[in-house]
C-alpha cells in the first residue's frame, strides 16, 4: 500500500478536527511507511488551509503525517480535489510582505472562485509576518500540480 503525506486541522471547532486527514499532492509516493520521511525537508513551513472550518495555519515538518492508503482510494480523492496557491502581500498597515496560501477545494472550482471563497468565506488565519488575514485587494491564484509536493512559503 502506498504511503502519502497529510495534515491534521487543529481547531477544534472544526468538523473533522482529529478525524479527517487532508492529503497532501505527492509523486511517486512509496509503497512502504518512510523512515525518515522523504518530505519535507526540516526547514519547510507552508500556509495550509483547511477546507472545511476555512481556517489555516503555519504547517512544518512535524505537522505532515504519512500514512497508507490504496492507489484507487488516492486516485479517487484527487478526482474531487484540487489545491491552489495563493500569492498575495499583507493587508497589514506598512506591511507588505509576501504570503502563499495553500488551499485545497472541490474539484471544480476555478481560481475566481477561490477568490470569491477567500472574499466570502470568513477565511482566518494569521499571516507568517503576525498580521492576521485580510482578503488581499490583488492577488495571484495558480491551481497545483498533483505531481509536485506543495512548496514552501520560504521558496
Amino acid at each position: 500500500m502506498p504511503y502519502f503525506p497529510c495534515f491534521f486541522c487543529n481547531n477544534m471547532n472544526c468538523r473533522s478536527y482529529g478525524t479527517g486527514a487532508h492529503w497532501l499532492p505527492y509523486p511517486n509516493p512509496p509503497k512502504t511507511k518512510p523512515d525518515p520521511k522523504p518530505w519535507p525537508t526540516d526547514s519547510w513551513k507552508a500556509l495550509l488551509l483547511c477546507p472545511e472550518c476555512k481556517q489555516f495555519r503555519i504547517h512544518t515538518k512535524e505537522d505532515i503525517l504519512w500514512r497508507g492508503r490504496t492507489d484507487e482510494d488516492y486516485a479517487g480523492y484527487l478526482e474531487h480535489i484540487a489545491w491552489f496557491c495563493v500569492r498575495f502581500e499583507c493587508a497589514g498597515i506598512g506591511c507588505g510582505t509576501p504570503a502563499k496560501l495553500h488551499v485545497a477545494t472541490a474539484g471544480d472550482k476555478s481560481p475566481q472562485g477561490v477568490d470569491r471563497m477567500l472574499r466570502l468565506e470568513g477565511v482566518e488565519g494569521t499571516l507568517p509576518c503576525g498580521h492576521p488575514f485580510v482578503p488581499p485587494q490583488k492577488c495571484t491564484i495558480v491551481l497545483e500540480s498533483n505531481q509536485h509536493e506543495i512548496r514552501s512559503y520560504l521558496d
